[in-house]
């Protein structure tokens, strides 16, 4: 005899994410010298908090996207036959 069930469990789905390009490994204090001045390595230190915050914001976008319609606790209705 077979029977049909619904059955409710937690499915994981993938989400490819591409690393934005203010994401780079590269920031502006890594193009500063110790033999240049403090206003240039003082910029340098500004100019990467702005470069690293751009990148925290795409991320968190990009995790928000690929969370989006996933609640904790959500089940996605599967059927399954047994016997």
């Amino acid at each position: 005899m077979i029977q049909t069930q619904v059955i409710e469990k937690t499915i994981a789905v993938p989400c490819l994410v591409e690393t934005p390009p203010e994401c780079k490994s590269a920031y502006a204090v890594d193009r500063v010298s110790i033999k240049d001045d403090t206003l240039t390595i003082n910029r340098a230190l500004r100019a990467e908090i702005e470069e690293r915050w751009a990148c925290e914001v795409k991320l968190r976008a990009a995790l928000k996207g690929c969370n989006k319609g996933l609640h904790k606790g959500s089940t996605i209705d599967t059927e399954k036959a047994g016997s």
